[in-house]
Parts: C-alpha cells; sequence; structure tokens
C-alpha cells in the first residue's frame, strides 16, 4: 500500500469513521487541484472498504487475502475506469466513453465476490463524454447495494450538476507550506523546495515530480523563449514550434501562470506569486499592458488550455494564436 499522506489525515479519519459505523455513501466524489495525491486517497479508502482486517485507524492490513488480491492488482470487487490508451496513435484518449461506463455498471451490478463491497474508482471523472455521463448518471441514481463509486476529478465543474448532486464531495486543499516543505524534504529534494511548491501551487507531489524532471531548467528556457518573443528577438511560429516539442500543455501552463503574477503584480504587494523569482521580469513585461488587457489574455490563456486538454484542435495553431499578441505588442 501506498505510504500515508501527511496532509489526508483530517480526511481520512473521517471516511474511517464513517466506514467504521457503517455510514459511507454509495459516491464520493474527491475534488481539488492535482498533485494533493486524491487517487492515492482513493484506492487507500478502497482497499480499507475492501480489506478484512482493517487497523484502528482504518487502514488496511496488507496482509489479508483481499489486501493481497488488491495490491496485485487482481481484486475481483475492486473496478477502475481511467484514459484509454491509443497505441497506434501514441495518446491517450481525451475522453471516457460510454462503454467504459457500461462495463463498469454491469461489473457493480454481480454479487461481491469476498468481502461482500464492490468499489470503483473513476478517474478523471471530468473527462467522461456526454453518452458516459448520462450512463454513470443511471448507475447513481440506483446504487446497488453495498457498492461505493469514488470519482476523482480536479475539475468538478466540468461534470454534470446532476452527477455532483449525488456524491458526496471530500475537497482536497494544499498542505501548509511547512508541512509541504517537510514532506518533500523526507522525499530527499534538495532543490529550491519552496519555489517548487509554488509553482505547483502548493501540492506536493506535484512539486516531486517537477524536481523529479528538471522542470525547473525548462521553464527557465520556456521564459527566455517568451522573454525574447516579447522583445522582438523571436517569432511567434518559431516560438509554438519549440514550445509544441516541450508539451504544449505544460508550456500552456506556464504562460498562463506567468499572465496570472502579471495581474497579481499589480496589487499592493504582489502576494501569492506563483513565480516569485520571475517577479521582476514579469513587471517589467506587463508595464505596457493595462488590467483589462491583461485579463484578455488570461482569459485566452486559460480558453486555450480547455483546448488543448479537451479537444482535437491543432496545438501548433493554438499557441500560435497565444503567443501572437505578445509579439504584436512589443514590436
Amino acid at each position: 500500500m501506498s505510504t500515508p499522506l501527511p496532509w489526508h489525515d483530517e480526511l481520512w479519519q473521517r471516511q474511517a469513521d464513517r466506514l467504521r459505523a457503517d455510514r459511507l455513501p454509495h459516491a464520493l466524489l474527491l475534488t481539488g487541484p492535482a498533485g494533493l495525491g486524491k487517487r492515492r486517497f482513493a484506492d487507500r479508502l478502497a482497499a480499507a472498504v475492501l480489506c478484512g482486517k482493517r487497523d484502528a485507524a482504518g487502514n488496511p492490513c496488507g496482509a489479508c487475502p483481499s489486501c493481497r488480491y488488491f495490491q496485485a492488482g487482481s481484486h475481483p470487487d475492486f473496478f477502475a475506469v481511467g484514459l484509454d490508451y491509443d497505441a497506434k496513435k501514441d495518446r491517450w484518449a481525451k475522453a471516457l466513453k460510454i462503454d467504459q461506463i457500461r462495463g463498469l455498471s454491469a461489473s457493480l451490478a454481480l454479487s461481491a465476490q469476498l468481502s461482500g463491497y464492490r468499489v470503483a474508482v473513476i478517474e478523471p471523472a471530468d473527462r467522461l463524454n456526454p453518452n458516459a455521463a448520462n450512463a454513470l448518471l443511471k448507475t447513481l441514481e440506483e446504487p446497488g447495494r453495498d457498492s461505493l463509486l469514488i470519482l476523482v476529478s480536479a475539475e468538478p465543474s466540468r461534470l454534470p450538476a446532476t452527477i455532483r448532486s449525488r456524491c458526496q464531495a471530500l475537497v482536497f486543499a494544499p498542505p501548509s507550506a511547512e508541512q509541504g516543505g517537510a514532506w518533500l524534504a523526507e522525499q530527499g529534494v534538495k532543490a529550491d523546495r519552496e519555489l517548487l511548491l509554488a509553482l505547483a501551487g502548493g501540492a506536493p507531489l506535484l512539486a516531486l515530480a517537477m524536481a523529479e524532471t528538471g522542470v525547473l531548467a525548462q521553464r527557465g528556457q520556456r521564459f527566455q523563449e517568451f522573454a525574447a518573443l516579447a522583445a522582438g528577438r523571436a517569432e511567434p511560429v518559431a516560438t509554438a514550434r519549440a514550445w509544441l516539442k516541450a508539451g504544449s500543455l505544460v508550456s500552456g501552463q506556464w504562460l498562463a501562470g506567468w499572465v496570472m503574477d502579471m495581474i497579481r503584480l499589480r496589487g499592493a504587494d504582489g502576494a501569492g506569486l506563483r513565480n516569485p523569482d520571475l517577479a521582476d521580469a514579469l513587471r517589467g513585461l506587463a508595464q505596457p499592458l493595462d488590467l483589462p488587457e491583461l485579463y484578455a489574455r488570461l482569459d485566452q490563456a486559460t480558453e486555450t488550455l480547455g483546448l488543448l486538454a479537451h479537444s482535437e484542435v491543432n496545438p501548433q495553431l493554438l499557441l500560435e494564436d497565444l503567443l501572437i499578441p505578445w509579439a504584436a505588442k512589443r514590436k
């Protein structure tokens, strides 16, 4: 089993109390920013529900037959639904499809083979296509006896209100900077932990992933390219091509974060910056633009991120459209 995360303690205790009292709801919606371990929490809870020998804190024992099946990924009463991988196109599907939800519903309708409970985890639940969402709604409206559906989403607003209303929400929030920094230190992170947490929006798992993949250096390169574009030393098409090669979505996320910080820097103290080390450079880039223009560019960046994540639109063209205003303004 994964090691419990310290910032989950309070949420875990509440669910453990419910489990001991046999008062679990039939559906939970785990929400909060990426990088907080929502899926780890979901799997831990699923294992605990299915375990035959939970400890006093409600944790799965890790040794009973149910736990061994769970760890091996072969528990007959546990079902996981996620995005399919398309080997021919070498990419993950954009959405969860109706056949996946129909298959899940059929499995949940069967009798449990071990513990008496059947548990399903759907992640990312916000990627359900309309038909899949309708199919899931039927399952939520008529839950089977002794079944638990756990939906995991970093973007719950993308879920239909009818689905959200039929789930009890567990909202995950970032830990304090002190707790997050201490956890990163325990994982052996020696880079600037404070900066990594700021870039990750306070999410320790995302900060850890950044440390392990050298994101600080990659971000520095993207910012140099962005600054060169804004200064008229680079062209949008070439910059978009470089950002596409580096990863269109993450490059767009960096730009959105820079624009948000430009807006924050218009405040009295510039509190809450995601990129505190770039404050002076961002202040200079924002100086020629008024707040309405900055908000318009943030709206464009947000819209572009949605298209990059959820549509089949050409990412090169999306990045070009995103970058052109910055080049045109500075020429």
